[in-house]
């Protein structure tokens, strides 16, 4: 009689324990899911056809984005991307598009950043932030809430890059970017930009960072990846 007390406390701690690994199990597979899709080109000029002016570009396209938590997700972009231009704000703005929940869309005004709009989705959450952006063409600073990020530009060798068959030169501009606040991190962009103008020739992204979530642990985003235009005449629609 003596040992029932005993031995229906360990069955209790025993079940409890079984329902914690369950439930662990249960959220990381949850957590885990993702649904974001590649968007297609004829997607974007359908879109594009309500934008006077609106030129699209195609880009072939190599590299993935993945973030960390509980567990890892990765995704991997499709093999072309688009570049929509189109008049925007103060200036033009430009609209890169991977994935349904994951573009960048950047207004330039006189050659100079002045907003920034970025989108990824993971673990069942999209991440939309706009970011105001001061400076110039070759230093300027951008904020969002509670981070803040600089970016910093040098002239590398000017090159001559093909499109499509064809010589086009370029200048060569890097910008090493930091961001602090909330999410800190580094990264560096390879910009190739025609001297006559137009849409960049070919881009080099290399991004790292971590950012604070409500749970203690800092969410880890990698992305790489690289755009070469594929012709610098816009697709038809």
């Amino acid at each position: 009689m003596a040992r029932r007390p005993k031995t229906r406390t360990l069955a209790i701690v025993g079940g409890v324990l079984v329902v914690l690994v369950l439930a662990a199990v249960g959220g990381r597979a949850w957590v885990l899911r993702d649904t974001t899709e590649p968007v297609s080109v004829d997607r974007v000029l359908d879109r594009s056809r309500d934008e006077d002016g609106a030129r699209v570009y195609a880009y072939a396209t190599r590299g993935f984005e993945e973030a960390t938590v509980l567990g890892t997700v990765r995704h991997d972009y499709p093999d072309t991307t688009t570049v929509t231009v189109a008049s925007g704000g103060c200036g033009v703005s430009l609209l890169w598009e991977a994935l349904d929940r994951r573009s960048e869309r950047w207004t330039v005004c006189d050659g100079a950043p002045r907003e920034l709009t970025d989108v990824h989705s993971f673990f069942g959450r999209t991440d939309e932030r706009a970011y105001a952006c001061r400076g110039t063409a070759s230093a300027f600073t951008c904020r969002h809430e509670e981070t803040t990020r600089t970016d910093r530009a040098r002239e590398l060798p000017d090159e001559t890059l093909r499109v499509d068959g064809r010589p086009v030169a370029t200048r060569h501009l890097r910008y090493e970017s930091r961001m602090r606040g909330a999410t800190r991190g580094t990264a560096t962009y390879d910009l190739w930009l025609a001297r006559d103008g137009g849409p960049p020739v070919r881009v080099v992204a290399d991004v790292s960072n971590e950012t604070d979530t409500p749970i203690g642990t800092a969410a880890e985003y990698r992305e790489r990846v690289e755009l070469r235009l594929r012709s610098t005449t816009p697709l038809a629609r």
